[in-house]
């Protein structure tokens, strides 16, 4: 059997030589490169082969035409190692010491998607490592779980230097962070916002009385997703009956069960329960279906997070998705900005949450 070979467009052909050139660093990152009228004039093509190629070059992240700038180099040669920080028992495999691995696979998910687009490596460090060797990380490129600052909020008060190393010559970029912490670059979700979309939601379907399930509040980011439940019920004039309002303390099934159990038994009972995360849900969804109640033909449901089982519960969660895969992907385009001193820190991304409807509404 005879193969074709057919031969290389004129466009493939410039497209491998500027390629080479830029993984052989002849063009440093944040250094200009050729506008498309210059591609015209070195290799004497019209400007649709010429715009082809740019676009191709643009497309894998090489280049990123700047206005008033030009054309700057925006992808290193050499692979850039970025190190993120997360609760050592995640990379333990300790289920006891850490709550919800979802959170954090999400962020690594993000993380990753950008890796071959920017020629950088994602490597996962545990926190205890970290603290005890800071002045390895000065001047790397280190990304960090905003709720490392907040759990060791009491060991950085009493060792203000190892603060003062973090913040003003690591730099880390903080993820998933549920408050603002001064002179720190970071990405964070409206989880506020995210809890109101699911409670005007319910309103706007007729729902008057609304019940709120949720973990321990004393935690920023479900005392924020209970604010949010608060404040929305009051601005649409919706009574707020604090006998509504249940707390469990962890998310065993059983304790679940009894809170919905105390809320239903209720007079008058709520016709819909607003849950501060999936895994509540989906609990509530279980004690429904073993007790005959219907959803939502007797109660609706919400949950938080959008995990991927939510899709799949019986009958599927309606939830808000809080965008954890995309604040580690912004996150790395973040850095990425700062290495290339294209970035005025501090910069706080704030991203907008997503009600995502099902039947369970």
């Amino acid at each position: 059997m005879e193969i074709k070979i057919y031969p290389k467009s004129r466009w493939q052909e410039i497209l491998e030589i500027l390629k080479k050139s830029l993984e052989n660093g002849e063009y440093p990152v944040g250094g200009h490169f050729y506008t498309i009228d210059e591609i015209c004039q070195k290799f004497n093509v019209s400007r649709i082969t010429a715009k082809r190629v740019f676009q191709e070059l643009k497309n894998e992240g090489w280049i990123l035409p700047i206005r008033r700038r030009g054309t700057i180099v925006t992808r290193s040669h050499i692979q850039k190692e970025v190190f993120f920080i997360v609760g050592s028992p995640y990379l333990d495999q300790n289920p006891a010491g850490i709550g919800d691995y979802f959170v954090i696979n999400q962020l690594l998910k993000g993380l990753h998607a950008k890796e071959d687009f920017y020629n950088i490596k994602i490597t996962t460090i545990g926190h205890r490592f970290f603290f005890s060797h800071l002045k390895d990380f000065i001047e790397k490129d280190v990304l960090m779980a905003g709720q490392l600052l907040y759990d060791f909020k009491d060991w950085f008060e009493k060792n203000p230097s190892n603060f003062q190393l973090l913040k003003s010559y690591i730099r880390p970029v903080l993820l998933h962070c549920f408050e603002n912490y001064q002179g720190f670059s970071m990405t964070k979700t409206d989880y506020e916002k995210g809890i109101r979309l699911a409670v005007e939601h319910l309103i706007n379907k007729g729902h008057k009385n609304i019940a709120y399930l949720t973990k321990d509040i004393n935690f920023p980011t479900f005392y924020l997703r209970l604010k949010g439940f608060m404040e929305t019920l009051k601005e649409r004039a919706v009574s707020l009956n604090m006998d509504f309002i249940r707390v469990t303390t962890d998310i065993e099934r059983s304790k679940i069960w009894h809170n919905v159990q105390q809320l239903l038994s209720l007079s008058p009972r709520p016709t819909a329960i607003v849950c501060a995360s999936d895994v509540i849900a989906m609990n509530v969804l279980e004690y429904c279906e073993k007790n005959g109640i219907g959803v939502p033909e007797d109660i609706a449901v919400t949950g938080f997070d959008n995990r991927g089982e939510s899709r799949f519960s019986i009958p599927p969660l309606t939830t808000v998705d809080s965008k954890l895969e995309q604040q580690g992907i912004k996150s790395v385009e973040l850095i990425v900005k700062r290495s290339n001193n294209r970035v005025c820190e501090p910069v706080v991304m704030t991203l907008e949450p997503e009600l995502i409807t099902r039947a369970s509404t």
